[in-house]
């Protein structure tokens, strides 16, 4: 699959409402960037060679999406290089003024020494390219629910007099042909907790006969497909761009922050925790690190 990296500005109508069945291709190269560039620089393309590579091929690898719609690791780097000339052209602090600007304001810097910035600008790129490649993986996922051959198919179901012994796809596919009768989810929580009262695993209905259900789910895609569809795992991800990315780099500095602690002496950490504490002394909005602040100082039998 080859994908145009066109230099020409992508218009779009803006009243136009993007869909998966004719419009995936717009969603997954992510027009919204598209549409606000200028110019794609794609002397990037082999500047950054390694780095688009290297982290197509681990989101590739994790996330099994991609080859739900057919993508292989070759289209997967194509993406990504669209991805990263999106970024280098609005959020490069690099090639982008304001984004160095904006990033110094909020350091409450004045300036950063060249090879300092060449490191921040690629660590944001790969998590930029990270953060699109999953929102990418998303896509994929719900694109395949329409590609997919077949649907997931459940029921309850009851035997009866004249049940016949069969396969339980059978019953899913005409279940009064083999003597089975339709259940209600009434009936199937009533006999569920019968059967725990009186600690048994089968269910039995108001006549005696077992009371099942069947699920039968979408061979195409599996459960653990979707697991990129819960933001509840993957908060950083659902955020815009320039926040997710704030938020990754204000992580690598609690990590910084981590590092030196941990080599402290006791000593040094108690006189760092209680003073954290008498700063931020009733600060509501620091209740869980004050409480976890002085939970250390009371196992190292220090009284603030």
């Amino acid at each position: 699959m080859k994908h145009n990296l066109s230099t020409e500005k992508t218009t779009v109508n803006k009243k136009k409402r993007f869909n998966f069945k004719d419009d995936f291709e717009m969603l997954y190269l992510r027009h919204e960037y598209i549409k606000r560039i200028d110019k794609l620089d794609d002397s990037f393309v082999k500047k950054y060679a390694g780095i688009v590579t290297s982290t197509s091929k681990i989101m590739f690898d994790r996330l099994t999406n991609f080859e739900k719609v057919g993508f292989t690791i070759e289209d997967v780097v194509a993406i990504s290089n669209i991805y990263m000339l999106s970024y280098m052209a609005l959020y490069s602090i690099l090639v982008n003024p304001v984004e160095m600007e904006n990033f110094l304001k909020k350091k409450n810097l004045h300036s950063i020494p060249k090879e300092e910035a060449i490191r921040i600008d690629r660590n944001r790129l790969i998590s930029f390219l990270r953060q699109r490649l999953h929102h990418c993986g998303t896509l994929c996922a719900r694109k395949a629910r329409n590609i997919t051959v077949g649907a997931d198919k459940r029921g309850i179901f009851a035997e009866t007099k004249n049940s016949i012994n069969i396969a339980r796809e059978q019953i899913l596919e005409d279940y009064q042909k083999y003597g089975y009768r339709k259940a209600t989810s009434k009936e199937y929580k009533e006999a569920l907790a019968k059967a725990k009262a009186i600690g048994k695993t089968e269910l039995f209905d108001r006549f005696g006969f077992k009371i099942f259900k069947i699920e039968k789910l979408n061979d195409g895609i599996k459960e653990e497909d979707y697991r990129v569809l819960v933001e509840a795992n993957n908060s950083m991800f659902y955020h815009a761009p320039d926040v997710a990315l704030q938020l990754k780099e204000d992580e690598m500095v609690m990590e910084g922050y981590k590092k030196r602690f941990d080599l402290m002496t006791v000593e040094q950490r108690n006189k760092t925790l209680a003073r954290f504490v008498r700063r931020n002394k009733g600060d509501k909005t620091l209740k869980k690190e004050l409480r976890l602040a002085r939970k250390m100082l009371n196992d190292n039998e220090t009284v603030v």
